[in-house]
């Protein structure tokens, strides 16, 4: 998908700069991979939320800056249909730009979703105070970044932007 023209500023000036983080050596291979989403409330945060991901020995294997549109974010998200707060979330997921990621590191699903906290960003800062959505995060829905809870979801929600069917254009 092609990138506004603010959009391709913010990821020439904060993405870019941390090309040095995407890393892939033939060892990595044999790592857990795991999948996040920067959300658009997170792209004022990328410096912070990069240097966490990096220092926690996560490498990152595939990136992509885009934007969702209504009817992607519908398919996506659609184990969520139905549910009341669904157009709320889906409105905000296609506000702005995200930054879709696929994560390397030994027990990366785990990991991961210890690093960024429980969704909820009020219960994070109880439970979870040095996690991203307790440091950086505003509520349940404007929490600054996805990731997967399982290997099944890793699955899919890598092959949605990264596979070779991928819905996503390049």
């Amino acid at each position: 998908m092609l990138l506004n023209p603010r959009s391709r500023l913010a990821y020439n000036k904060i993405v870019r700069p941390f090309s040095n983080v995407v890393k892939t050596t033939p060892d990595e291979f044999t790592k857990e991979s795991t999948f996040s989403i920067i959300k658009p409330d997170g792209m004022n945060h990328l410096g912070e939320i990069f240097n966490t991901i990096h220092k926690e020995g996560f490498y990152i294997r595939n990136l992509r800056m885009t934007q969702f549109n209504k009817a992607l974010a519908k398919v996506f998200y659609e184990e969520h249909l139905g549910t009341d707060y669904f157009d709320g979330f889906r409105d905000f997921m296609v506000s702005g730009p995200i930054i879709a990621m696929q994560l390397k590191r030994l027990d990366a699903i785990r990991h991961f979703r210890t690093l960024i906290g429980p969704t909820n960003s009020d219960e994070a800062r109880e439970v979870a105070p040095e996690s991203l959505r307790a440091r950086l995060g505003t509520d349940n829905r404007r929490n600054v970044i996805h990731g997967a809870d399982s290997e099944q979801s890793v699955v899919r929600e890598t092959d949605f932007f990264f596979g070779s069917t991928s819905l996503m254009k390049r």
